[in-house]
């Protein structure tokens, strides 16, 4: 009796079940999240077909249980948030305002 634990995980596995864990625990016997791991998008896959959402992410947390021969699915996030390429966009923003309004005192000097 297993769960698979597949997507932005460091390790996807198939990992023993038991009744007493949870995704967290799964997850984390996993290798744990990447970088580009979408956790508030995560879900169980019943061996029934049917799914839900799992909360696994530090501020949402909400323990399930997950039956044997389910799947734990931790999607990627599309573009995970990058500080240094956001820095980068608002200083070429400001640059680009810096110089324009060197342009528009100079028109109105002339």
């Amino acid at each position: 009796m297993t769960v698979r634990v597949y997507g932005e995980v460091l390790s996807p596995a198939n990992l023993q079940f038991r009744k007493d864990k949870t995704p967290d625990t799964y997850v984390s016997e996993a290798g744990g999240l990447t970088y580009y791991a979408d956790d508030d998008r995560a879900f169980v896959l019943y061996p029934d077909g049917s799914a839900q959402p799992l909360q696994i992410s530090a501020w949402n947390h909400r323990a399930a249980m997950i039956p044997p021969g389910s799947t734990i699915v931790v999607p990627r996030d599309p573009k995970p948030f990058d500080f240094i390429e956001s820095a980068k966009d608002i200083t070429q923003i400001l640059s680009n305002l810096a110089i324009t309004s060197v342009f528009v005192r100079d028109i109105k000097d002339n």
